[in-house]
């Protein structure tokens, strides 16, 4: 069902108003502060309803109303206003940002702070990772009789290495018709993609040093799941407890305990991936922990193949407009600095 204008500027009144003060807006403060021409009795009329779709709700304890998470969606996708950041903030983010830091790790951990110190939320970020890296090259090396050396070169440039005990003796021809077996098989591929036909036909081909395949194949899932866990940061994350819907302790607690887990911050992260921004809203997010939360992640891509997150955590109620902007801001300044830091460009 269509709102109509005079209900979205009403809903828009009301969802500005509750993220700046987290207290239920009533009808006549509509009037008093968005010079709304109608008269309380009517904004009341329109706010009834507001809440009888679905868009707003009514505290027990209070006659004015405030934001459901329906109605949070319906203001992101279609009332939010572009925000505009002032000269001072636009400056502040950018002399934050001439950073001097050489390795990665220091310079994700360093935006991570700048980002929550200016938006008074939690932040968590990945580190640039391999967008579906593939084996770029891949080489069996005899050592000795009973060792050999797996080589691996992957799409991002990432080179690993390992030295593997055959526990028999082969033949340097037997460990070169495997090596063009695993090349032939995984060029431009990861493990992953490979069928159990693949496999299996890739076995065949290792009769002859057949001790070798298990490893072989053991050390490529374990590198590529490797490298799908890039380094997480987390700051700011005691922000949670400057906003009342965070003052009970126990709440806090478990917010606090959920962030601290890297592996919570990976899946946080792994949502947003494809979207230059994605915002999930309350049940949006999977995890209870963050079901009273909205979240905004941005992602920023190097070279077109590495692609890095930072995302913003916080109640419902936060400034999603100012955070877009600052996240563009951010990751478009960390574009710039991470190519000239550590790509030459």
């Amino acid at each position: 069902m269509d709102l109509g204008d005079r209900k979205k500027q009403i809903l828009r009144a009301i969802i500005d108003d509750y993220i700046q003060t987290a207290e239920p807006i009533g009808s006549r403060t509509i009037v008093e502060k968005h010079g709304i021409n109608l008269s309380p009795a009517t904004i009341r009329n329109e706010m009834a309803d507001l809440e009888e779709m679905g868009y707003l709700e009514k505290p027990h304890t209070s006659a004015g109303r405030i934001p459901s998470e329906l109605g949070y969606r319906f203001y992101v996708k279609s009332l939010m206003r572009e925000w505009q950041l002032s000269l001072e903030e636009t400056n502040s983010l950018n002399q934050a940002m001439q950073l001097r830091i050489n390795e990665l790790d220091g310079l994700i951990a360093e935006v991570s702070n700048i980002v929550s110190r200016f938006t008074d939320y939690t932040v968590v970020a990945t580190a640039p990772r391999a967008v579906n890296p593939t084996v770029k090259s891949i080489k069996l090396l005899p050592l000795t009789q009973r060792s050999v050396l797996l080589a691996v070169m992957t799409s991002a440039g990432v080179v690993k290495n390992a030295g593997i005990e055959a526990g028999t003796a082969y033949s340097d021809e037997a460990v070169y018709n495997f090596s063009k077996s695993l090349q032939a098989a995984l060029l431009g591929k990861s493990p992953y993609d490979l069928t159990e036909d693949d496999f299996a036909a890739l076995k065949n081909h290792a009769a002859d040093c057949i001790m070798l395949y298990s490893p072989v194949v053991a050390y490529l899932f374990e590198w590529f799941d490797e490298d799908a866990k890039t380094n997480v940061y987390s700051d700011g994350v005691v922000n949670i407890l400057n906003h009342p819907e965070y003052r009970n302790i126990d709440k806090a607690k478990q917010f606090i305990s959920f962030i601290g887990n890297r592996d919570n911050i990976h899946s946080i992260m792994s949502d947003g991936d494809g979207e230059h921004i994605k915002i999930k809203i309350g049940d949006e997010n999977k995890f209870e922990e963050l079901k009273d939360c909205g979240v905004v992640i941005s992602n920023y891509d190097i070279g077109g193949n590495l692609r890095g997150s930072i995302g913003v955590v916080g109640p419902m109620r936060m400034n999603y407009s100012k955070i877009v902007s600052s996240l563009e801001l951010i990751t478009e300044r960390l574009d710039l600095i991470i190519n000239k830091m550590f790509f030459n460009e």
